[in-house]
């Protein structure tokens, strides 16, 4: 511990770190027992050691997952002795090792679901209060769509997921069976007569038990609503069911009962069953950090495996943890892949300052920050770093007499699947403790008592664990490839300058529905000249909640623009238009490079969709196009300039649409602001 984290903290304390302190003090174990002269003891420092190339996708995690475990079940099936302190004797703990003496800790939580599949696998209990992982949500996912089948009843997509899924175990045979029968997925489901004669009572079943839903969702409070649903369909049942070693399907059945209890809590907020599918896509969304904890539903024991993530291990301890996976998320290092928060943790209370970025897949932008964001992100960026390497010396610091930590070696493709690297840099999770375990022997895996005789044993306990893992990881490959970016969406906003921040605003502005009412009558002006521009004024108003103290504004207002050439021009003009909305995709490389840097696209360029809503276009006697749009930001004089040149670039997207969709290489834009 001394050796790694000397240099790693600082001599002196400072804002982000306290001192090196060095570790004088650890556990006294009571004396060893005599009588075990040959006994295999765990102790020490061990490493397991991967080289990643050649493996496809996450095979290598299963691997590991299957060594650790193998390792667990040969050190308890061979009775590997354990040292231990005079307390622990004292209650009665025996020099044999059980598993509970195991802590397995993950950095993140994407992967514990596998390790805890090779446990159970191998026959032993896990304890995964730590979060088993998204995958375990499956339980959840079914009570999604039964409660989004009775949330709209016209939606056939969540009918047909509902009979399709575990609840009903309708096959597809079926399905097109009852759908060539004239059965319908718009609201009840029926029972039509000429099904086939296995199908009619499932349809009848099916048909009953949506009307009930229905009917508790309508008349009872929505926390009741939906436990009466999960009972009535098994889901508790069902997600009991998940796991051949039972502590994996108790703990799928703890989400739902977890889902439960947040409705209870979130009982004034959560009113309807749309309400709760809200909650829910919260708890299942992909990017949402907060542990996904199950509730326990099973006795108290304390006989099991424990596996958790990083920080759900802070402040226990175990003789024997292993420090496993490659998983971690990469560290901050500039503003655009940094934190989107700073906390100004030396003011009593804490400040905390908010950046705003905008994502699409890969990509950020960052659109919205505070006065001097670089120097406060920089700030973020060195105490996140000093925080993983506190959250490194809590991992080192698990163990009570025995230590095995992962390392992997950097991935080279080009290589196949080598038994042992020639050189190896560690990388990911647990790379700090690269240097200083070169010389620590590999965890041993020959000559474990039995495993000669239990080959075959192992063989099929190592299918059990990854063949349905392997599986449904080939499918999120091919989902994977699915959503990745096939082309690119922007409007013309998005490709505005940045120098909206040199602007000096008279104050004057009335917001976004001012704006909505000048484009309101503009429209009704230009296709009924005649018109009222009053009467259409107070309505406009009303609809948009502003005070008819505007009106006599809006309306010399309108008259002005009526009166100006750049209108009279547009009126005679024989092709006219206004708000026209259009859609138009263009390829990637015929945007320009300002266009592309505004809009927040990177990468190689792709075919992108440019939708938006062009305010006034007309075509003069000459036959070039004239785009007009139409803004009322309420600026000084002095900034009229910066503000057409802020609009400038929507603009002419605007008219390299339009010519495009002309096919017309004379148009030409104008802007009147």
């Amino acid at each position: 511990i001394n050796g790694v984290f000397q240099t790693e903290f600082p001599t002196i304390a400072n804002e982000y770190s306290p001192a090196f302190e060095t570790a004088t003090s650890g556990r006294i174990d009571a004396a060893l027992p005599t009588h075990e002269p040959n006994a295999q003891w765990l102790c020490g420092v061990w490493a397991l050691r991967y080289a990643r190339s050649g493996y496809q996708a996450s095979e290598w995690v299963i691997d590991e997952a299957r060594t650790i475990a193998e390792f667990i079940s040969a050190a308890i099936k061979g009775k590997y002795l354990v040292p231990r302190t005079e307390d622990e004797l004292a209650k009665g703990a025996s020099f044999e090792c059980s598993a509970r003496d195991f802590l397995i800790v993950a950095r993140e939580r994407a992967h514990l679901s596998i390790y805890a599949a090779a446990l159970q696998a191998a026959g032993i209990s896990v304890d995964g209060s730590g979060a088993l992982g998204s995958d375990y949500a499956e339980s959840l996912r079914t009570l999604r769509n039964c409660l989004a089948a009775i949330a709209d009843r016209a939606d056939p997509v969540a009918k047909l997921a509902l009979l399709r899924g575990p609840v009903f175990g309708m096959s597809d045979d079926d399905l097109l069976a009852y759908k060539q029968q004239n059965g319908s997925f718009y609201g009840n489901i029926d029972a039509p007569t000429g099904c086939r004669p296995h199908l009619q009572p499932r349809l009848a079943d099916a048909s009953a038990a949506f009307q009930r839903w229905h009917r508790w969702a309508r008349n009872l409070p929505v926390t009741a609503a939906v436990e009466r649903i999960i009972d009535d369909a098994g889901l508790l049942m069902l997600a009991s069911s998940q796991g051949d070693s039972g502590p994996s399907g108790r703990a799928a059945a703890g989400l739902v009962q977890l889902f439960v209890e947040k409705l209870r809590r979130n009982r004034e907020t959560v009113l309807t069953i749309n309400d709760c599918l809200d909650l829910m896509d919260d708890l299942l969304a992909t990017e949402n950090k907060s542990p996904f904890d199950p509730l326990a539903i099973d006795s108290e024991s304390d006989d099991r495996v424990r596996l958790m993530n990083l920080h759900k291990a802070k402040g226990l301890e175990a003789p024997v943890v292993f420090l496993c996976d490659y998983q971690m998320r990469d560290a901050a290092t500039t503003p655009a892949n940094g934190p989107t928060l700073y906390v100004d943790r030396k003011t009593n209370p804490a400040a905390g300052w908010l950046s705003v970025m905008r994502r699409s897949g890969r990509n950020k932008q960052l659109i919205a920050a505070p006065h001097d964001w670089p120097r406060l992100c920089d700030e973020e960026i060195a105490f996140e770093s000093a925080e993983r390497i506190r959250a490194d010396y809590v991992a080192a610091t698990r163990p009570g007499t025995a230590l095995v930590v992962s390392q992997f070696g950097k991935v080279d493709p080009a290589k196949k699947r080598p038994p042992q690297p020639e050189t190896f840099t560690a990388k990911g999770a647990w790379e700090r403790f690269g240097t200083h375990l070169e010389s620590i022997p590999e965890l041993p895996s020959d000559g474990i008592p039995g495993e000669t005789d239990q080959a075959d044993e192992k063989e099929a306990l190592h299918n059990a664990a990854i063949e349905s893992t392997v599986f449904r990881k080939k499918i999120c490959l091919h989902i994977s490839a699915l959503a990745e970016p096939t082309f690119a969406r922007i409007s013309p906003r998005e490709v505005l300058t940045e120098s909206a921040e040199g602007l000096k605003y008279s104050g004057k502005g009335r917001g976004e529905n001012w704006g909505q009412v000048i484009h309101t009558l503009l429209e009704h002006v230009a296709r009924l000249p005649e018109c009222d521009v009053e009467r259409l004024a107070r309505a406009a108003l009303t609809a948009e909640e502003l005070p008819l103290t505007y009106l006599s504004d809006a309306k010399n207002l309108i008259d002005e623009i009526i009166a100006s050439d750049l209108w009279r021009e547009s009126q005679e003009s024989p092709h006219h238009f206004s708000e026209v909305p259009f859609s138009i995709q263009v390829e990637g490389n015929s945007l320009s490079g300002e266009a592309r840097d505004n809009a927040g696209l990177q990468g190689p360029p792709l075919p992108t969709v440019i939708r938006g809503v062009i305010d006034r276009i007309f075509q003069d006697h000459d036959g070039k196009w004239h785009v007009i749009d139409w803004k009322t930001d309420a600026v000084t004089e002095a900034s009229r300039g910066k503000l057409e040149e802020h609009y400038r670039p929507q603009v002419k997207l605007y008219a390299e649409c339009w010519r495009l969709i002309q096919d017309d290489e004379q148009q030409r834009a104008s802007a009147k602001l």
